[in-house]
C-alpha cells in the first residue's frame, strides 16, 4: 500500500509538473495571442471580406432576378365630359348631336399582379472589371494585414529582449550587491583597526544604497514592461509564467541584393491591378448591355360602377351601368433587350482619366517606397555589422573591468587602496558589463529590424535564430 502511494503522489508531482509547463509562455505564444487580440489586424481581416463580398456582388449580377408584385384597391373617382355640339354629315342626311357637359362618378374594385424574371446576358465588360478590381483590392488587404503581423512580431520581440536585459542588469546589481556586502565587512574590520577613515568606510555603505536605488527602478520598469505584454495579449502576465529570451548576440547571414519582399510593395502592386481593372471599367462606358426578361402579369376590374348626372341628348338618360367582373389575364411578355449609352456626355472618358491618373500616383508611391526601403535595408545592415564589433569590443572591455575590480579588492583588503578607488572600481566594473550588455541588446534588434526591413520579419525566420 504504501508503495502504491508513493507511486501515486509521484504521479501527481509529474503532472503538477506537466501543467505548470503547459502554462508557461514564450516568444512564439505572446505573439500568438497577441495576434489573436489585435484590433488593426482584425479590422483589416474585415476590410479584406468586406473585398470579397463586393467581388461576389460584382458576381452576383448574372443571377436570374424574380419579382412578384400585386395590389387590390378601390377606386373612386370623379370625371368630367364636355363635348360641343357636333354635326355629322350621313348620305343626304344631316344629323346633329346636341352638346353633352356631363360628370361621371366611377367606383368599384381594380386588382393587378406580375410576376417577372430578368437575367443579365452581357453586361459590357463591367461585371468583370468591377470583380477584378475587388479581389486585387482583397490581395492588397492581405499584404497590409502581414505588415501589420510583422510590426507587432517586432513590437513583442523589442518588449521581451527589453524585460531580458533588465533581468540581466538585475543580476548584475545582485552580484555587485553580494561584492559590497563582503567588502563591507572587510570595511568595518579595517575601521576598527584604524587603517581607513570614517568617511571611507560611509562610501562602502554608500555604494549599496545606491545599488538598492537602481534595483527599485529597475523593479518598476519591470512592471510595466509586464503591462504592456498584458495589453498586446488581453490577459496578465506574470513574470515567472514567461520562458524570457537569452540575452545574447544573434549571427545570420544576409544579403543587401535580395528581392524586396515588403508587404508595403505587395499591396501597392495589388492596389495597381485594382486600379487597371478600374480604367478597363471606366473604359467600356460604349459597350452595349444585353438582359432577358419574361413577365407575366393580370388586370381586372371587379363591382365596378359607372354612373353619369346629366342624361344623354340621345336616350335621355344618364350613363349608369356596372361591370361585374372584367380582366385581362395571363398577359406574357418575353423578349430581350439591350442598353447601349451612344453618347454619355464625356463622362466616362473623364472617369478613365481620373482614374488613370490615380494609377499613375500610386506607380510614384511604389517608386518611392522601393527606394526608401533599398535604403533602409542597407541602414540595418551597416547597423548589424557595427553593432557587432561593438559587443567585440564591450566585451573585453567588461572582461578588463572585471579583472581591474578584483585587483582592487585584494589591494583593499591589503590596506594598499582606499575605499573610494573600490567603490570607483565596481561600479565600473558595472557600467561596463551594462554596456556589453546593451550592445547585445542592440544588436539583437537591428537583426529584428533587418528582417523587417526585408519583409521576412516572421515566425520561422525567429524559430531558426532565437535559442
Amino acid at each position: 500500500m504504501k508503495y502504491r502511494n508513493a507511486i501515486n503522489s509521484i504521479a501527481l508531482i509529474f503532472l503538477g509538473f506537466q501543467h505548470v509547463e503547459a502554462q508557461t509562455l514564450n516568444w512564439k505564444t505572446i505573439y500568438e495571442e497577441s495576434l489573436e487580440v489585435s484590433h488593426p489586424i482584425k479590422i483589416l481581416s474585415l476590410e479584406k471580406e468586406q473585398a470579397l463580398t463586393k467581388s461576389k456582388q460584382a458576381q452576383g449580377a448574372y443571377i436570374p432576378k424574380l419579382e412578384v408584385q400585386g395590389k387590390a384597391a378601390y377606386m373612386d373617382s370623379r370625371s368630367t365630359v364636355n363635348i360641343d355640339q357636333l354635326n355629322i354629315q350621313f348620305s343626304d342626311r344631316n344629323i346633329e348631336i346636341p352638346d353633352l357637359n356631363s360628370n361621371l362618378n366611377t367606383n368599384g374594385f381594380v386588382g393587378t399582379a406580375a410576376a417577372e424574371a430578368s437575367f443579365l446576358l452581357f453586361s459590357g465588360t463591367k461585371v468583370t472589371h468591377l470583380s477584378n478590381a475587388a479581389l486585387a483590392s482583397a490581395e492588397a488587404q492581405e499584404a497590409l494585414k502581414e505588415k501589420a503581423a510583422q510590426e507587432l512580431l517586432l513590437e513583442v520581440m523589442t518588449l521581451l529582449d527589453q524585460y531580458a536585459l533588465l533581468l540581466a542588469s538585475d543580476e548584475l546589481i545582485l552580484i555587485a550587491q553580494e561584492n559590497l556586502e563582503e567588502n563591507q565587512k572587510v570595511a568595518e574590520k579595517a575601521y576598527e583597526y584604524g587603517v581607513i577613515t570614517s568617511y571611507e568606510k560611509e562610501q562602502v555603505h554608500l555604494a549599496a544604497n545606491e545599488l538598492e536605488v537602481k534595483k527599485v527602478k529597475l523593479n518598476g520598469q519591470k512592471q510595466l514592461l509586464l503591462s504592456k505584454l498584458s495589453q498586446l495579449t488581453n490577459h496578465q502576465i506574470q513574470q515567472e509564467e514567461v520562458e524570457w529570451p537569452i540575452l545574447e548576440e544573434i549571427r545570420i547571414v544576409l544579403n543587401k541584393d535580395d528581392e524586396v519582399l515588403r508587404p508595403e510593395i505587395q499591396a501597392l502592386n495589388a492596389k495597381l491591378k485594382a486600379e487597371s481593372s478600374l480604367i478597363k471599367l471606366h473604359k467600356s462606358w460604349w459597350i452595349p448591355q444585353l438582359q432577358a426578361k419574361a413577365s407575366l402579369g393580370y388586370l381586372g376590374v371587379h363591382h365596378m360602377n359607372v354612373k353619369g348626372e346629366t342624361p344623354l341628348p340621345i336616350q335621355n338618360s344618364p350613363i349608369d351601368f356596372r361591370i361585374k367582373n372584367a380582366y385581362l389575364w395571363p398577359q406574357w411578355q418575353i423578349g430581350v433587350g439591350m442598353k447601349w449609352n451612344i453618347f454619355d456626355g464625356l463622362n466616362g472618358i473623364r472617369e478613365t482619366q481620373i482614374a488613370q491618373m490615380e494609377k499613375q500616383k500610386t506607380e510614384h508611391q511604389k517608386s518611392e517606397a522601393t527606394s526608401l526601403i533599398k535604403l533602409e535595408q542597407e541602414k540595418y545592415l551597416i547597423e548589424m555589422q557595427t553593432l557587432l564589433e561593438e559587443v567585440k569590443a564591450y566585451t573585453l572591455q567588461a572582461s578588463y573591468r572585471k579583472r581591474a575590480l578584483e585587483i582592487a579588492e585584494n589591494e583593499f583588503k591589503l590596506g594598499l587602496i582606499k575605499s573610494t578607488d573600490l567603490v570607483d572600481a565596481n561600479f565600473k566594473y558595472q557600467e561596463a558589463k551594462m554596456e556589453e550588455i546593451q550592445a547585445i541588446f542592440k544588436q539583437r534588434q537591428s537583426i529584428y529590424q533587418q528582417l523587417r526591413a526585408k519583409g521576412s520579419l516572421t515566425v520561422s525566420s525567429l524559430q531558426s535564430i532565437i535559442k
